[in-house]
């Protein structure tokens, strides 16, 4: 073999050497490459700034013109208080025929018209919405607009019914979301059933959370809801409540009504308050000096320090309790002068007519009876509407 030839076969065999070596090691492979993660939403925390520093709504808050806004009725407000009617066909009837009354009051709720049980709030919720829708559906045949009160006691609730603060709150929160969730220009709503007989019970804490929890929630939805809460006035036979028949100085006369009114003041609710007083039942003929009586006691301790400023609407009788009959024409005449006809320094924005329907055999008839019927009560509202 000559060494040409044998250098060959060695550069050959090299070669092949070199390509086994090629073929045998891996292939590269591209490197992996993980995503960046992308950083972290931070919801900057909600500040709540000082009572005294004005609240600013953030930039995305829908403009307030689209929150319903509720219906302030001209002075002043006539009420059917207690107007105990169910759920029917002939309801929207007959809150139409309660013209010119320009309010009305239910004390039933879910539990009454049996479609919910007892502490079951979100149903009251409802069921108050759509009592409200009653009364809006009630308008469209009426020449002036009626308004409403809304729930059951909430006070009564807690304390007589054993529901808790939350579940009164829920209530009320269910409520204000369908009238937020179903706007419209103008809802006819007075207000908020925050007591009825409320100094029936010790005064406690609940009171002062019930309303500041409530108002908050309206507050957040651009509402003002005013409370209302009723008790008898300075009944002589009353004593358990807010008026001091041994106290000398006028301002002093209401003092145990002054710890109840210091939450209104501490959040900036409105307060309405409704004295009591059936001059029928309690066998009382001189109507005019014991309101008066009691306007002025009402304005010297509003003049107190410690007291904020409240309006008052008082309920009088405009039915029968344990007497053969109701007021006359001329006598519920002379109450509504005594009331909504007062010219003095305390606010009295309306009076309420105590209905007494289908609540237990003291109660003969209802004001609304004397309202359907020849429409005496009627004819007197209208003259002082006029």
């Amino acid at each position: 073999m000559s060494f040409i030839e044998a250098l060959g076969r060695l550069l050959r065999s090299i070669g092949r050497a070199i390509a086994r070596m090629w073929t045998a090691s891996p292939s590269p492979k591209p490197p992996v490459v993980t995503p960046p993660v992308d950083p972290p939403i931070v919801t900057p925390p909600v500040v709540v700034p000082p009572k005294d520093r004005p609240v600013v709504l953030p930039p995305d808050r829908p403009p307030t013109d689209i929150f319903p806004r509720l219906l302030k009725p001209k002075f002043p407000v006539v009420g059917m208080w207690g107007f105990n009617e169910p759920f029917g066909r002939g309801l929207v009837t007959k809150l139409t025929d309660l013209w010119p009354a320009t309010g009305v009051m239910n004390y039933r709720g879910a539990t009454a018209e049996g479609t919910a049980k007892e502490r079951e709030p979100v149903a009251e919720g409802i069921h108050a919405y759509q009592w409200l829708g009653q009364v809006e559906l009630a308008n469209l045949s009426r020449p002036n607009p009626l308004n409403t009160l809304v729930f059951r006691g909430m006070w009564n609730l807690v304390r007589g019914r054993g529901w808790t603060v939350d579940e009164v709150v829920v209530m009320a929160q269910t409520f204000l979301d369908g009238i937020t969730n179903n706007p419209a220009p103008h809802r006819n709503v007075l207000g908020c059933l925050l007591g009825d007989d409320f100094a029936g019970w010790n005064y406690d804490a609940r009171w002062d959370e019930i309303v500041e929890r409530v108002h908050a929630d309206a507050a957040l939805r651009d509402i003002e809801l005013p409370f209302y809460f009723s008790h008898h006035a300075n009944d002589p036979i009353q004593t358990d409540g807010i008026y001091s028949h041994g106290a000398k100085r006028l301002s002093d006369k209401y003092s145990g009504l002054v710890q109840w009114l210091r939450v209104f003041q501490r959040v900036d609710a409105t307060a309405v308050f409704l004295p009591q007083l059936f001059p029928q039942a309690q066998n009382i003929t001189d109507v005019g000096s014991r309101w008066q009586d009691i306007f002025r006691n009402l304005t010297e301790c509003q003049a107190r320090r410690d007291v904020p400023k409240f309006r008052v609407e008082p309920v009088i009788q405009a039915s029968a309790y344990s007497t053969p009959r109701g007021p006359t024409a001329e006598e519920l005449r002379r109450q509504m002068q005594a009331t909504i006809g007062y010219e003095g320094r305390i606010d009295v924005t309306g009076c309420w007519l105590m209905s007494w329907t289908a609540m237990d055999k003291s109660f003969t008839w209802g004001a609304e009876s004397q309202w359907r019927k020849g429409r005496v009560y009627a004819d007197v509202v209208e003259e002082f509407l006029a």
